[in-house]
């Protein structure tokens, strides 16, 4: 691998990330804060926003913040990472990253871009702030409803609204594709945003538009249509949602394993991961005598906190080194590989590691280095959001119910499976909201004024337990207890 700080080729990178959208649903729900949305049926009247958003607005806001915190704690890993491995480029899905973490994204821009789907913008606060923030003469009300992505260089923002709608989409079309011209590692580069659909529909003026790099932030169920018959003329940069897959850079010219005669092999469904790829030019017709110097120089799973088996296996990775014997280092890859089911980026490097090692080939540096380097992550993607949800919903109805704030049965039992469902992803443990975005500093944590438990519920199968801080709602429930009918067998 060259030297990434004297090499003039360019580092282009996609991310395929686990997130929530950033959108609206056909009921006109936000879905960020709807975490019974994942639950197979439309939540009704156990909505978050139903219960919620008009008498409680700070528990809806902290719903909405656990997603908006869960991805920035990812992202803040992420960038750290692509810093090291001196990123130039690197583009983010559609509708994956809040509005929240546009200055953590601005922060990671220096000396860089990044592309990232913002997603809907749901009134003229957001869209001020965007307007604020970006190099346009855009109005606010221009971005409203739109499905807005930003271009950042060196801390600048470009603003790119979403033209063309897929079906269902829930957005109010804006003005599509963008070109933007600017300087990295010394080479002046055209470099095209196109959301999506955008693309699919432009993407056959690229050449007669000189753009160099083609920047494709999609949340598509499907990537085939977003691949050429054969690369030619620009780079894409496909970067697609975990839970469909597919992302992908198509360049050509790229040689040993984990490629094809596109470019990269696509990431799979259901897997985050990083693909970097170190790009000089295209090939020249006609063949030029040098052929051009474009190599993959990264393949690598994020792996998550709940991944235990992919987290052991990338520990023991860590360990081993090209210096190692050819056998010996082949028994230690194959047992490893071994060890993961399915065909995530990590198990997908282990076996081509194997199979490189089984012809008798000696260890690479830089091979092992492709195939050896992967991400662990302590952010989480959208059944760890969904679950940190919904146990502080839960907590958040017992608190009402406790202050006599009204009747949540159904409500609290509802959100209970659906926290237990989402518990293998992300161990229950105290939930922790952290401030808004742009909210005053929070008051110190007070101690528990009232401690109220009730060992066996009415039907004889619950035990249940609530802390009460706030002096007002304790002096509430102290006047106004718990009526016998509505106390277990042994309240305390």
């Amino acid at each position: 691998m060259s030297n990434p700080g004297t090499d003039r080729r360019l580092r282009l990178c996609v991310v395929q990330l686990d997130g929530l959208p950033h959108t609206r649903t056909t009921e006109n729900l936000w879905l960020p804060a709807e975490p019974l949305y994942e639950a197979g049926a439309g939540p009704g009247e156990l909505s978050a926003a139903h219960l919620f958003s008009g008498t409680h607005p700070t528990v809806y806001d902290g719903i909405q913040e656990l997603s908006t915190s869960a991805t920035r704690s990812c992202l803040t890993e992420l960038m750290s990472f692509l810093d090291r491995q001196s990123a130039d480029v690197v583009v983010f899905p559609e509708y994956l990253v809040p509005l929240g973490c546009l200055e953590t994204l601005r922060e990671f821009s220096a000396g860089r871009v990044v592309v990232a789907g913002l997603g809907y913008v749901r009134n003229l606060a957001e869209a001020a702030e965007l307007v604020a923030l970006a190099e346009t003469d855009w109005q606010a009300v221009d971005l409203l409803r739109c499905n807005v992505s930003v271009l950042i260089h060196d801390g600048s923002v470009h603003l790119v609204t979403k033209l063309s709608l897929a079906d269902g989409e829930n957005a109010t079309a804006g003005e599509g594709v963008r070109i933007v011209e600017l300087t990295l590692r010394g080479r002046q580069v055209r470099l095209a945003v196109a959301v999506c659909k955008d693309y699919l529909l432009w993407e056959s003026n690229a050449t007669v538009q000189r753009a160099d790099i083609v920047c494709v932030p999609a949340n598509s169920p499907t990537m085939l249509p977003f691949q050429p018959d054969a690369p030619r003329d620009h780079v894409r940069l496909l970067a697609n949602a975990a839970c469909h897959g597919g992302s992908q850079i198509i360049v050509p010219a790229l040689d040993g394993p984990l490629v094809n005669r596109l470019g990269v092999e696509p990431i799979g469904k259901g897997f985050q991961a990083v693909i970097l790829v170190e790009y000089d030019r295209y090939p020249q017709r006609p063949t030029a005598l040098a052929n051009p110097e474009n190599s993959l120089a990264l393949r690598a799973q994020i792996i998550g906190a709940a991944d235990a088996a992919e987290l052991a296996v990338l520990a023991e990775l860590a360990e081993l080194t090209a210096t190692t014997p050819g056998k010996a280092l082949r028994a230690q890859v194959s047992e490893l590989r071994a060890r993961l089911a399915g065909a995530g980026p990590l198990a997908q490097a282990l076996e081509a590691y194997d199979i490189y090692l089984a012809q008798g080939f000696d260890p690479d540096k830089e091979l092992h280095d492709l195939l050896c380097t992967h991400l662990a992550v302590t952010g989480g993607g959208q059944s760890v959001i969904r679950g940190r949800q919904a146990r502080y919903i839960v907590s958040m109805l017992r608190e009402l119910e406790a202050a006599r704030a009204g009747r949540f049965g159904a409500a609290r039992d509802t959100y209970q499976r659906l926290a237990e469902r989402f518990a293998v992803a992300d161990p229950p443990e105290l939930v922790v909201v952290p401030a808004p975005r742009q909210a005053p500093p929070a008051e110190p944590e007070r101690p528990s004024l009232l401690k109220y438990t009730r060992s066996t519920a009415r039907d004889g199968t619950r035990s249940e337990s609530w802390e009460i801080h706030d002096p007002d709602l304790a002096r509430e429930f102290l006047l106004n207890p718990p009526t016998k009918t509505d106390r277990g067998a042994s309240d305390e």
